[in-house]
């Protein structure tokens, strides 16, 4: 009896562990190091901060420089031909699974950096996002502000550009959130955001992978405002 019990058990466990790695693997990669200046040091681009267009306020790292836009090598995908040629590149590109998992990327994000999760966040930003956000959350700590977030959802999402640049594929997707958000001094004053109101916010956000590429993650390589 316990060897069918163990069995059963071992099955289900295995085909819990392949849906989560089909659905998430896009997303994912190995696990980070919870220290800041570990993050990974190969990525191409310099990102920016993400802000909230309701409030004006930014509720992410400010921007540290670049604007992530392609540079003037690169190849911009006009309107016309809005993915066709990061399909030419990358033949297993579908973009409603890209969405799926931006969406999903952008969630896990909003709710690490609320919590001041860098683990999370290490494991899905570019270097030099991560970086900025390590920062933001430092200055946080020390000021003792407390952030407090409620993901109520995304209205909508959309890809707003994509080009290539050489073999990197970059692709920025419009995110319309709904967010119930505000900022806490030491005693628990609200100095920005109101916590009993949903706001929309829109976010713009660049994903890059390299192609052609054995690895099959996306890294965020820039956050920014509208």
């Amino acid at each position: 009896m316990n060897e069918t019990v163990d069995l059963n058990a071992y099955i289900s466990y295995v085909v819990i562990a392949a849906y989560y790695v089909i659905m998430l693997r896009l997303w994912l990669p190995p696990p980070p190091s919870e220290r800041c200046e570990e993050a990974g040091d190969d990525k191409a681009a310099v990102p920016d901060g993400m802000s909230s267009g309701a409030s004006g306020r930014q509720i992410a790292p400010p921007r540290p420089g670049d604007n992530g836009q392609p540079s003037p090598s690169s190849k911009t995908v006009q309107p016309d031909e809005p993915l066709e040629r990061i399909r030419a590149a990358d033949e297993h590109f579908d973009e409603s699974a890209f969405l799926s998992g931006a969406s999903q990327a952008y969630e896990l994000v909003v709710n690490a950096y609320a919590k001041g999760d860098m683990l999370k966040l290490n494991g899905l930003l570019d270097t030099h996002v991560a970086a900025a956000f390590c920062d933001a959350l430092g200055e946080r700590r020390e000021k003792g502000e407390v952030l407090t977030l409620s993901f109520v959802g995304i209205r909508r999402l959309d890809i707003a550009d994509a080009w290539l640049d050489a073999d990197l594929v970059k692709i920025t997707v419009r995110f319309v959130s709904e967010l119930v958000t505000a900022t806490h001094a030491s005693d628990n004053t609200v100095i920005a955001g109101d916590p009993t109101r949903v706001v929309a916010v829109t976010d713009l956000w660049t994903f890059a992978r390299r192609v052609p590429s054995n690895n099959p993650n996306w890294m965020i390589v820039g956050t920014a405002g509208p």
